[in-house]
This record gives structure tokens, C-alpha cells and sequence, in this order.
């Protein structure tokens, strides 16, 4: 039986991680489900060694403890006979086990497509730095322990085969002033650098919101389709409606079986009104929720909608890195056809 499995890349900070190899697989794993998916940053060290993509996975589909006890007693080797102790991903679903030799990682997203299951992620060393595995650094496995083999190739993301959508809404209340110009150069910079196969909204919101969405419908990620130079800032801030805005955009059920993600900058709270919360969660369903928060005290009700959270008070410093981080995780994928292996001569 042959099935594929599209892993996506983690090709970010090339600077800081060094050229790629032949082969980019970003497989990763999340076994420990209380781990938090906060991320509170201050300085680009931090960033890079501490960021967090964790998707909030379903308990059901948890690995039990005897599941982990079962693949920590298989004694995986990569390609090149490595032993693989840790940074593997285990899907219960699809009784999959992934590993990588080289360091540790987490599941950022999974996505059944028409050619496979769609596992996105990070990879990070033992020292906590984001990089990229060599060829031959994993492994494929059942959670029995029995090895699987594979043929491994590079594909560029396409509509038919990773189907993508993204929703960028942006604070342009009165507050965010003194950052405006800093967030609409790294939110342009941001959209060129996802898939232009992909399908994007871009909003921005004070008291009223708007998003591209609503006069042009579906557009490709690409900047120059969207009115981000002429955001200006002023006015209060209004959150909820724009959120749900966006979420009612990713869940149209043309984009049922998409890869999706909503993306939030503010430096606004929210204020205090449980009908509306409790409408914007609803609205969220599964959607993947990245939020850069510039206040200067967290807001606990976004760090409660997000499933990765930036705190990055009253700066813009990093934001070229975080959206770096969120548009790698998208952008370059490799198929892992999984093949019967060759039978051993006695």
C-alpha cells in the first residue's frame, strides 16, 4: 500500500540557520499535551530558541502513554543509523511515526488532502535553534515498530494538492501610531512571502474594519492586491467584529479542506463583553490563530483565542522575525511517498 504524506518546511532565518540541504522536511512532534502555546519574547535570542507554533491538538487524538511507551521501545535509527531518542511526531490517527535525529520539534498543523496528510511544523536543534534536517537525518515508522520505507521529493505548494488560505488583520486604531509604518512594511513583506497559490484577505480595523475580501473577493497572496500602504491610524479599537470577520472568510466551506490561518496584530485590549467573546469563539471553529500583542499589559481573553501568542509591548521589533517564523511554516512542502520495503534475501 502506498500513501503520501506532505510535510511542510521550516526554511526560516536563513541567516541564523545556515544553508539548506538538498532534502527540507519539517516533521514534528507533540507528545506532551500540557505544554503551553504562549509565547512571551523580548529579544531576537529568545525568538529564535523559544518560539512556539503548538497546535491545541484534540484529546482524542493524543498519544496515550502507552502509545509513547510503545514508540520509545522501537529503537528508531534515521537514514545513516542515528539513533532517534526524541523529535519524533506520532500520529495516532494515521498509526505514523516520523523522526528526526537531529534535535526536537512540534506539530504546527495537520491537514488530510487529496495527496495525503499534510503535517507542518518546526524543527529545532539541541541548542534550540530553528533549522532545516539534512537528508537522511529521519525515519518513518508504525507505532508497532515496524520501519517503513520511503521515496522522498520536493514539491512547490499547489491550490490542487495543499490548498491555502490566510486571513492578516491589523490594528490601525490611534495607538498604533508610532508603529504604523514599521507593521505595514512587515505585514507587505509578510504577504509576498506566503504562497502565491494561496489565498489571502487583508484587514485592518479602529472602530470600524474592513477587509479585501469583501469588494474583491479571493485574491492570491501578493501585496500589490491589497491597500496596505494607505492604512493610517486613528481611532479607537473595535476587535471582536473584525475577528469574526475574518473567521466567517476561512470557514466558507470552499475552504473546508484548506491549511488556514488568522493573523493578529494589535497593542489594543479587548474590552470586557462575554456575548461577543463568546460569538468570536464560536466563529473560530478550528482556525489556527497567530496574535502579536504590542499592549503594554497582555490581553488574557486573545491569549485565550490565540494558539501561538507574542507579547511585544509598544514595539514592532520583532515582527519582521514572527511573521518570518508563521509565513516559513507555509511556504515549501516535500512529499514523503511511503513504499513497501524491499524484501531482505536470506
Amino acid at each position: 500500500m502506498k500513501h503520501s504524506i506532505i510535510v511542510c518546511t521550516t526554511a526560516i532565518l536563513a541567516s541564523m540557520s545556515g544553508p539548506a540541504s538538498a532534502e527540507k522536511f519539517t516533521i514534528v512532534p507533540r507528545v506532551n499535551n500540557s505544554v503551553s502555546a504562549d509565547i512571551d519574547l523580548s529579544r531576537l535570542f529568545e525568538f529564535e530558541s523559544s518560539v512556539s507554533l503548538n497546535v491545541r491538538t484534540d484529546p482524542r487524538l493524543v498519544p496515550s502513554q502507552r502509545v509513547i511507551e510503545m514508540v520509545e521501545s522501537i529503537g528508531m535509527v534515521d537514514g545513516v543509523g542515528l539513533s532517534i531518542q526524541r523529535g519524533y511526531a506520532i500520529d495516532v490517527e494515521h498509526d505514523l511515526v516520523v523522526g528526526w535525529s537531529g534535535g526536537t520539534a512540534e506539530i504546527t498543523a495537520i491537514q488530510e488532502t487529496p495527496s495525503g496528510l499534510a503535517i507542518a511544523g518546526l524543527f529545532k536543534d539541541h541548542k534550540g535553534r530553528i533549522t532545516i534536517p539534512p537528508a537522511g537525518s529521519l525515519a518513518a515508522y508504525t507505532t508497532g515498530g515496524e520501519k517503513l520505507c520511503f521515496e522522498a521529493h520536493q514539491i512547490r505548494v499547489e491550490p490542487d494538492k495543499s490548498p491555502m488560505s490566510f486571513a492578516l488583520l491589523v490594528d490601525r486604531s490611534g495607538s498604533m501610531d508610532e508603529v504604523m509604518s514599521d507593521v505595514r512594511w512587515a505585514a507587505a513583506d509578510f504577504v509576498d512571502a506566503l504562497p502565491e497559490s494561496a489565498s489571502c484577505t487583508v484587514g485592518s480595523f479602529a472602530e470600524d474594519w474592513s477587509f479585501s475580501h469583501s469588494l474583491q473577493g479571493d485574491l492570491s497572496c501578493q501585496s500589490g492586491n491589497f491597500d496596505i500602504a494607505t492604512w493610517q491610524a486613528g481611532g479607537k479599537t473595535n476587535i471582536y467584529g473584525a475577528l469574526r470577520d475574518a473567521y466567517a472568510w476561512l470557514n466558507e466551506p470552499k475552504r473546508a479542506r484548506h491549511q488556514k490561518a488568522a493573523i493578529l496584530i494589535t497593542d489594543g485590549l479587548t474590552n470586557v463583553d462575554a456575548e461577543s467573546e463568546r460569538d468570536t469563539e464560536i466563529a473560530k471553529a478550528d482556525v489556527f490563530t497567530f496574535v502579536y500583542y504590542m499592549g503594554n499589559s497582555d490581553d488574557f481573553w486573545l491569549k485565550s483565542i490565540a494558539d501561538s501568542y507574542f507579547s511585544d509591548p509598544r514595539d514592532a521589533e520583532h515582527i519582521d522575525e514572527y511573521f518570518g517564523v508563521v509565513s516559513a511554516a507555509y511556504t515549501e512542502q516535500t512529499v514523503l511517498d511511503l513504499v513497501s520495503c524491499p524484501v531482505s534475501k536470506p
